[in-house]
């Protein structure tokens, strides 16, 4: 089982034992809902609903499942149940009134619930602790802070920020899109590949000024004025002058701030991993081991690659120091080794 989105936080000196995040995070064990119950949330073992623990640990990444459990009455049904009661009572000549009407509803309402589907949302998520990660499979944002929000009640504190660079990707890659290689205001790395026949999104100021490309349609210099706000892209490895091994395949995600609040600096979704776990064993669990093991070390690798380019991690980034970088170069390329030598410090 192998994540399809990654929805990456950083965390802030995150150092609670295995044994206590799995005390904790155990005391809020997912349950099922009662027959009248509307909402239920909740952990689970990422593999196995009735394992003894709730937390899975594979190569320093404890994996654990948020179960969002939700029935509700649609108000359609709600609304011709409740008229037809208060018709009928009417033509018995019972006087209608508020409160007669209220505890129609609420008697309706009660019996409707009982014969509502469950709908259960199921957010797998990781903590990499050797790399101070909450990487959450999941798209939306809104469900992403269900999860950490669950989290947090959990534990008590969860200290994490979506993930910060030191330069926005959106705001750089177009370069490599719509420019000569000469141009670029950074290095694209020899291992970073544009997929040019998937998906690329440019953006202007506002998103109607949305321009996309499907599949190689038209001419990529439009984008030089915009914001790459999608792009499909390979992790690669080059075999030869002819060759290259694919590592992993993805949809790079970047916003641009808005007046209004702080948008993502990178998500990575359409997630697909090339290489082919080994287990080592031949039971079940094994296999999911060596799938885990497979995805924290590639994902885990291609989230450093991508921040060291755009800058490093903000949280050892000297914020100011970069922007003015930019602004010295005049468009010329600037190297990773002159940003990590003048830009790059510790937490306070």
């Amino acid at each position: 089982m192998l994540f399809k989105n990654a929805s990456i936080y950083e965390l802030n000196d995150f150092n609670l034992s295995i044994a206590d995040i799995e005390e904790k995070i155990s005391s809020k064990r997912f349950t099922q809902l009662s027959e009248t119950g509307v909402k239920s949330t909740g952990f689970e073992h990422v593999l196995f609903n009735d394992n003894e623990k709730v937390t899975h640990v594979v190569n320093d990444c404890l994996f654990i499942q948020y179960i969002d459990a939700t029935r509700s009455v649609p108000r359609d049904q709600l609304n011709a149940l409740k008229e037809r009661r208060i018709a009928d009572l009417e033509e018995k000549g019972t006087k209608i009134t508020n409160q007669l009407r209220d505890d129609v509803e609420t008697t309706a309402h009660a019996e409707l619930l009982r014969l509502q589907p469950v709908k259960h949302h199921r957010s797998c998520f990781y903590i990499d602790i050797k790399r101070q990660l909450l990487v959450i499979d999941e798209k939306s944002d809104g469900k992403s802070e269900d999860v950490i929000g669950g989290i947090r009640k959990a534990l008590g504190s969860f200290s994490c920020l979506p993930i910060r660079l030191g330069a926005k990707p959106c705001a750089y890659i177009n370069d490599w899109v719509s420019l000569p290689k000469d141009d670029h205001r950074f290095i694209k790395p020899e291992w970073l590949y544009v997929d040019y026949e998937g998906t690329i999104k440019g953006r202007g100021e506002t998103a109607k000024q949305t321009v996309v490309s499907k599949g190689n349609a038209i001419d990529f210099s439009v984008f030089d004025s915009l914001s790459l706000v999608e792009c499909d892209m390979d992790k690669c490895q080059l075999i030869n002058e002819n060759e290259l091994k694919y590592e992993v395949s993805f949809t790079l995600i970047s916003l641009p701030e808005s007046k209004t609040q702080r948008n993502v600096d990178m998500k990575l979704v359409k997630l697909r991993f090339h290489s082919d776990a080994e287990p080592e064993g031949n039971d079940d669990i094994a296999y999911h081991n060596a799938d885990f093991f497979l995805m924290t070390e590639e994902l885990g690798l291609l989230i450093e690659d991508l921040s060291l380019v755009f800058g490093g991690r903000s949280g050892l980034l000297d914020g100011d120091s970069f922007p003015q970088k930019l602004d010295n170069s005049k468009g010329n390329v600037i190297w990773a080794s002159d940003i990590q030598k003048s830009c790059f410090k510790r937490f306070a």
